[in-house]
């Protein structure tokens, strides 16, 4: 999987994409396999270009009935694991652990340069838990992905755990 282009500018594309950088930190962290932080590496690299792409063509202001929940909750929930590692996991412990410096330095500078799409978070979130939202034909149609994923979004450690 390692050097693959994994870019999509899909929204639950790039929250599986993002959960993916985590789930592979958090492997390397205890296997110390080079190739789990490559991937992870490359990950970043592929959402980020996902991320300017998505964010230049889709409209999160756009009425509910032209957006679907669960896969702009699932950019949500990717966005926080994001924000999880740059908060828990790229601690003194873990960077010891990745020997490359340059490869430290890339991984920070990843995390940080996805951590400035933050906004977005708050943005799906906020519109999806307002009941005007949740009164559209988009939402009941898919009431059970879509409140499962509102769920994670909000409450992303039991997942992650």
């Amino acid at each position: 999987m390692t050097g693959k282009d994994w870019t999509t500018d899909d929204s639950l594309g790039l929250g599986g994409i993002l959960v993916d950088v985590h789930r592979s930190l958090r492997l390397f962290e205890k296997s110390k396999e080079t190739d789990l932080l490559d991937l992870a590496l490359n990950l970043l690299r592929c959402s980020l270009k996902g991320l300017k792409g998505f964010l230049h063509k889709e409209r999160l202001d756009s009425p509910a009935q032209y957006r679907l929940a669960f896969r702009e909750l699932g950019l949500s929930l990717g966005l926080k694991t994001v924000s999880i590692l740059k908060i828990t996991g790229l601690d003194d412990s873990f960077q010891n652990v990745v020997q490359e410096k340059s490869k430290r330095l890339d991984l920070v500078k990843l995390i940080d340069e996805v951590s400035t799409h933050q906004k977005v978070i708050p943005m799906i979130e906020t519109f999806w838990k307002s009941s005007k939202a949740q009164s559209s034909l988009t939402w009941k149609e898919h009431v059970d992905i879509n409140s499962s994923m509102l769920a994670t979004s909000l409450f992303p450690d039991g997942f992650l755990g």
